[in-house]
């Protein structure tokens, strides 16, 4: 029994190593971004509490995608990869995107398995958005309320292309760098790690999932990202690619960048027309839709290894 625990308790160490590791990640990208945007602009003092008043300031499309760009691209890809190569291996990072057989079929059958899942997202959405928590945590549902509050009026302000160019600038940060450095961190190393630590595939895509929905701090919208984290995690655990969650990810958040650039208006006019709501009835369906469109595509891999070997 003692030694079941020592083992527990050294694995349980390990695993906070690598989630400190991640959250080092995530404050320097974070850090970077703010001393950057107060060196570009002077920020509201009460801008937490107030953040439509950013809108005020000249060129703040720009600024924010640029400052939220080199956050990213210096807290969730260099310096990940510095990791790899310096404290894993040299080889690491190479062989995390590294082409696997068959890679371009998995890829496409994981884009179509993520527009299947995307009315089951939707409905958990709904769900989610309709949660309410028991008095005693009310504080903490208030401030999630504030959290996306803030969340949804920075993503309005990155929305307000001026022109095609200011288009692409924000596509290339919202969609492309999220994609290769999230599933860099969240895939690429701390399930792996996990995979590595615990010798539980399942429970290093679930934690890992968890983590990555988490960190967002989009707590309104807390279960559908964890499970597309969660989806991300099995098509890469099943493909042995990293292109195969890099690309699911992008696409969906190209589609969410890309609606909400074109269709815009005509969406806020059907919300404020239509009372969607949370119906139990196509909840159930979506799921024994997702069901049967999980274990074709995972039959599909199955198959397409099984030629290759």
């Amino acid at each position: 029994m003692d030694t079941f625990n020592s083992t527990i308790f050294s694995k349980t160490i390990l695993s906070l190593g690598v989630l400190l590791r991640m959250a080092g990640f995530f404050l320097i990208m974070q850090a970077s971004g703010e001393i950057l945007l107060l060196e570009l602009v002077h920020i509201p003092s009460d801008f937490a509490t107030h953040p439509e008043k950013l809108a005020l300031i000249p060129n703040i499309q720009v600024i924010l995608t640029l400052v939220q760009g080199f956050g990213m691209l210096l807290g969730f890809i260099l310096l990940p990869l510095v990791y790899l190569h310096y404290f894993k291996s040299p080889e690491s990072s190479s062989e995390l995107f590294a082409e696997v057989p068959k890679q371009w079929w998995y890829i496409a059958a994981s884009v179509v398995l993520l527009i299947v899942s995307i009315p089951l997202v939707e409905q958990f959405a709904l769900w989610n958005k309709n949660v309410s928590l028991p008095e005693v945590f009310k504080g903490i549902e208030e401030a999630a309320h504030r959290a996306e509050k803030t969340a949804g009026t920075l993503t309005e302000i990155l929305v307000q292309y001026n022109g095609i160019g200011s288009f692409l600038l924000v596509f290339i940060v919202v969609s492309i760098l999220p994609a290769i450095g999230e599933e860099l961190v969240f895939r690429g190393i701390v399930q792996n790690e996990l995979i590595r630590i615990w010798n539980k595939k399942h429970f290093a895509v679930w934690v890992t999932g968890f983590i990555f929905s988490f960190i967002h701090f989009q707590f309104l919208g807390f279960i559908p990202r964890m499970l597309l984290g969660v989806l991300f995690g099995y098509c890469y655990l099943w493909t042995n690619s990293l292109w195969v969650p890099i690309a699911m990810h992008f696409i969906n958040n190209a589609l969410t960048l890309i609606v909400s650039a074109f269709f815009k208006d005509s969406i806020l006019n059907e919300s404020q027309q239509t009372n969607t709501t949370f119906d139990i009835r196509f909840f159930i369906a979506y799921i024994v839709a997702q069901v049967i469109f999980l274990i074709l595509y995972y039959k599909f891999v199955r198959h397409q290894q099984m030629k290759e070997s």
